[in-house]
């Protein structure tokens, strides 16, 4: 009895010994990363801060959670249900999809020891492998803003949109692959793009402020589907930021403090963006925090 009661303790032991070992194994292999990309929106920028918006020098510091943009928010809503998740933000005010890629040398101000935020991604990913969660990324934007919008009159130039609409569409392909290749199996979600031109319909009073307005909306109605068919070809999902901000419901009218009767998207935009703002803080192209709140559910309902 007491030598097959000695054969059981030593089995308990063996099988405590392997599931310790399966559940060491299966902890340390639970994705703990969530890898933030992009540009200022990324970043979490407004016009009240935070102060690394415009220029950042990744050499010196990492750009971690601490402001209250969408990636934040995103990892506070999504933290519990991971493993030690810890939120890397990479992020570079005003990235274009070329500087993303090339650094410094294609406009980007930020500074990484590896000469581009891809770069600097891909490396962040090789070396941790089997740990990253999830990465989201925005861009694109500033591809079009930079050439193609005049602050003089408010207005996007279709024409030139359409144009840097097959770089883009390159440029993607050749960060969401690189990505891909560096985590495979990883979730990547990219999204489409408010619109805070619609703001020109309170800013300017009258029929000239809402033409400025309907011109650039639908200018943006050619950008987001193009931006979003990109990402849906390279493999990434896509959160739904024109939805949820509404940016072509010009039907519905509803209350909007300080201007009266607006249709639905104006009214999302001055609430959720500072472009409604008078000076010095607007009018902003940046949400506020409220509206980075609507950009990280986006991103929410996409995650698996």
């Amino acid at each position: 009895m007491k030598r097959l009661i000695g054969r059981l303790m030593a089995t308990a032991m063996l099988v405590a010994a392997l599931v310790g070992t399966a559940s060491s194994a299966s902890a340390a292999s639970k994705a703990t990363y969530y890898l933030a990309l992009g540009d200022s929106l990324a970043s979490g920028c407004q016009p009240i801060g935070p102060p690394f918006c415009f220029g950042r020098d990744f050499s010196i510091t990492e750009l971690d959670q601490g402001s209250q943009g969408y990636t934040d928010q995103l990892f506070k809503a999504v933290r519990d249900n991971y493993t030690g998740l810890r939120l890397v933000n990479r992020s570079c005010g005003g990235e274009t999809t070329d500087s993303m890629i090339i650094g410094p040398a294609a406009g980007s101000i930020c500074t990484y020891p590896e000469g581009s935020q891809l770069n600097s991604a891909v490396s962040f990913l090789q070396a941790h492998r089997g740990e990253i969660a999830f990465i989201t990324i925005d861009v694109g934007a500033n591809d079009i803003l930079e050439p193609c919008f005049d602050p003089s009159t408010g207005l996007l130039d279709g024409a030139c949109v359409q144009a840097q609409l097959p770089t883009i569409g390159a440029n993607l392909a050749t960060i969401l692959g690189a990505l891909a290749a560096a985590a495979p199996g990883v979730p990547i979600a990219g999204m489409s793009y408010y619109d805070p031109f619609l703001g020109y319909w309170v800013l300017v009073p009258g029929p000239t402020g809402q033409s400025i307005a309907e011109a650039d909306e639908a200018v943006v109605e050619q950008f987001d589907p193009a931006l979003v068919a990109d990402y849906q070809a390279g493999g990434a999902l896509v959160a739904d930021v024109a939805g949820a901000f509404a940016i072509s419901d010009f039907t519905d009218m509803v209350q909007l403090k300080g201007f009266g009767e607006v249709p639905l998207n104006v009214a999302n935009t001055c609430n959720w963006t500072w472009f409604c703002t008078p000076p010095p803080l607007g009018p902003d192209i940046h949400a506020t925090t409220d509206g980075y709140g609507v950009i990280a559910q986006a991103f929410e309902a996409v995650l698996p």
